[in-house]
């Protein structure tokens, strides 16, 4: 961006309309487009909207041979059936996230790597200081290295909304590294959340914890409570109590985290999909 140059190009365009063949839904068809025009992006979607056929159908459209598969292995079965259930023109090799482990640190020297990896139920790879994250991270900038633009380096997660805001910021570096500008989980956390230095004991050194995440205006920027709370009562700034501060609007980082991670992720949510049918169990 500095240099004059435009990085988010890519996720700003809009998505094309693209003819098929199979009977894809509209989500689905949304999807594929996401896909093929971003190439490094995440599908944020819930279980039911039906993913893995939309990532047959990107890695059909790619025109890439060589692709890595890496999902639970409770989630490896199901996707194998989908891909003989739909007679897939690719195959890629399949890995559990533990396998991608062993994968990274026995590569040959040399050897390129593939031209496209998709992390299915990537939530498995949110914290940054875990080995298999590590892993994933390391292989997906290898893709990059390798294949420049051409790379295909998809997620995909039916956990659209995590529990933890700060779940996100992992997922974007593995997939786009510097989407989001703060470059490590700490300035991201500062950021959404607020924080309080607390000492672990005399002399032993403080550490930060989270109050309150900054989801709400009507929260206080210095405390994260109220501005009905004790601690912003006129009676205990003026009795000079400990804690007692002037409340200070704050500004929902939160909620304009979807906004800042519009292009990279396509979030739906099942009850947003119209035409979606009921879900059909089969026992095998």
């Amino acid at each position: 961006f500095l240099l004059g140059n435009n990085p988010y190009a890519p996720y700003d365009q809009p998505l094309p309309v693209l003819e098929f063949d199979r009977p894809l839904r509209d989500v689905q068809k949304e999807m594929v487009a996401h896909g093929m025009t971003r190439r490094q992006c995440g599908l944020g979607c819930e279980m039911g909207t039906g993913k893995t056929l939309a990532l047959i159908e990107i890695m059909e459209r790619s025109g890439a041979t060589d692709w890595f598969y890496v999902a639970p292995r409770s989630a490896l079965r199901a996707v194998e059936l989908e891909f003989r259930k739909w007679n897939a023109k690719v195959m890629p090799r399949f890995y559990t996230y533990e396998g991608v482990k062993r994968v990274v640190n026995e590569w040959i020297p040399g050897v390129r790597a593939p031209q496209g990896i998709i992390f299915d139920e990537m939530q498995r790879v949110k914290t940054p200081t875990s080995q298999r994250s590590q892993a994933c991270k390391h292989l997906a900038d290898s893709v990059r290295m390798d294949w420049g633009k051409d790379a295909y380096i998809l997620g995909a997660s039916g956990s659209p909304a995590p529990k933890s805001p700060d779940d996100w910021w992992h997922l974007c570096e593995v997939l786009c590294p510097g989407f989001l500008k703060e470059g490590d989980l700490h300035k991201f956390r500062a950021r959404l959340g607020i924080l309080e230095q607390k000492e672990t004991a005399p002399g032993a050194g403080s550490y930060l914890q989270l109050r309150s995440w900054r989801d709400d205006e009507k929260k206080c920027d210095i405390c994260g409570e109220y501005k009905d709370h004790p601690d912003h009562d006129s009676f205990a700034l003026a009795a000079g109590l400990s804690g007692a501060h002037v409340w200070k609007k704050s500004i929902n980082e939160v909620s304009k985290l979807y906004s800042r991670m519009g292009g990279l992720w396509l979030i739906k949510l099942k009850k947003d999909c119209l035409d979606l049918p009921e879900k059909q169990y089969q026992i095998l």
